[in-house]
């Protein structure tokens, strides 16, 4: 352990941490900053964990570093610190076990309003208060009153929303994206413009337990998704249109089991969309207008049992569409609109009259009259 008297001592070891990584002499793995998201209890430190590199660049130690303030150390050996944290937390554990959070976290908000007090300070009294005065989050907005403008918080006091539009400064998220604890609305980009300059997105987005809406409408720039986005439980809403970069979507997107809506208009660098697409079992609505990249569909898509609205207008590199689209028992809007170079399509009579196909090219209107059955233009020609 560290121990430092003032906070300038502390941002000098960490300067030192930074100096020595840059020189190759250790890798930072891993970076908890407790002095600005401090414990439940209060208390705060600086903890890395880094491996100690050999000249040839292989690991030769693996070390933990905890840097604390002389103050902290002072106040938890002489004042009883571990009684109170355990007072703390069998209270904040009563309260939950009786059902009352929501209703004692509203009465704080509605009596912090009574006092005047702002949505913002009123945020600042809750856990997600931190990113307030976060300076990697502003920086990454490009000001703390950019970043101010895009905060929503409920009436509870819980961070729910945060917006950054039309931002070119924004090239990545902060790692911290992971720590929101009831975020349900992520939003960085929309008909205002989106974030041009981002080019990736942190894998802690995977850790947002809560979130039911990711809208990344034109981030132009966006070339790949993380992973972990599998991971987003709660997801309803995903919005990729316009993320012309984007080159690929992840397997576990399949993994999202509550998704109901799924908009790749404009992703005109995908070429192929992943078999496990055909998982999203409550998938609503799948708007690939203008995917020029595309030149196949996945014969899994005929796995979404609750799909109402595909819309293929202008994806005019398909030849033909899978098979298994007659297994849609609940399609109701097939837009085929410019799709001129489509001369194979499935048998999709058993859908009955709930079926509208939309702006069928005039070459295809043989597919219309008879009935929707299975059609090969050169069996016609």
């Amino acid at each position: 352990m560290l121990v430092a008297k003032d906070m300038r001592t502390i941002g000098a070891i960490a300067e030192a941490l930074r100096a020595l990584q840059d020189a190759g002499l250790i890798e930072v793995r891993r970076i908890k900053d407790r002095f600005t998201q401090p414990s439940g209890g209060g208390w705060r430190d600086l903890m890395v964990n880094l491996v100690v590199l050999g000249s040839d660049g292989a690991v030769r130690h693996v070390c933990e570093v905890q840097v604390a303030h002389e103050m902290m150390l002072t106040a938890r050996k002489s004042l009883p610190g571990h009684e109170v944290y355990a007072v703390q937390r069998n209270a904040a554990e009563f309260i939950e076990s009786c059902g009352l959070e929501a209703e004692l976290r509203r009465a704080m908000v509605l009596a912090l309003e009574k006092e005047g007090k702002t949505r913002m300070d009123v945020l600042s009294e809750f856990e997600d208060g931190w990113i307030l005065e976060d300076a990697e989050w502003a920086a990454a907005v490009g000001s703390k009153e950019a970043l101010l403008k895009g905060l929503e918080a409920d009436g509870e006091g819980r961070l729910t929303t945060v917006v950054i539009r039309n931002n070119d400064q924004l090239t990545s998220l902060p790692e911290s994206v992971g720590n929101f604890t009831s975020l349900q609305t992520l939003t960085l980009g929309d008909f205002m413009g989106g974030c041009t300059g981002l080019v990736s997105l942190p894998e802690r987005l995977g850790e947002l337990k809560t979130l039911q809406t990711l809208n990344l409408r034109s981030c132009s720039g966006l070339v790949s998704l993380p992973e972990r986005l599998g991971e987003l439980k709660t997801l309803q809403t995903l919005h990729l249109g316009g993320c012309e970069g984007l080159l690929s979507l992840p397997e576990r997107l399949g993994e999202l089991k509550t998704l109901q809506e799924l908009y790749l208009w404009g992703c005109s660098g995908l070429l192929s969309l992943p078999e496990r697409l055909g998982e999203l079992q409550t998938l609503q609505t799948l708007d690939l207008e203008r995917c020029w990249g595309l030149v196949s569909l996945p014969e899994r898509l005929g796995e979404l049992r609750t799909l109402r609205t595909l819309n293929l207008e202008r994806c005019c590199g398909l030849v033909s569409l899978p098979e298994r689209l007659g297994e849609l028992k609940t399609l109701q809007t097939l837009n085929l609109g410019y799709c001129e170079n489509l001369v194979s399509l499935p048998d999709l009579s058993g859908l009955g009259t709930q079926l509208q196909v939309m702006y069928l090219p005039i070459h295809l209107q043989p597919w219309k009259a008879s009935g929707y059955k299975a059609f090969s233009l050169s069996k016609k020609a």
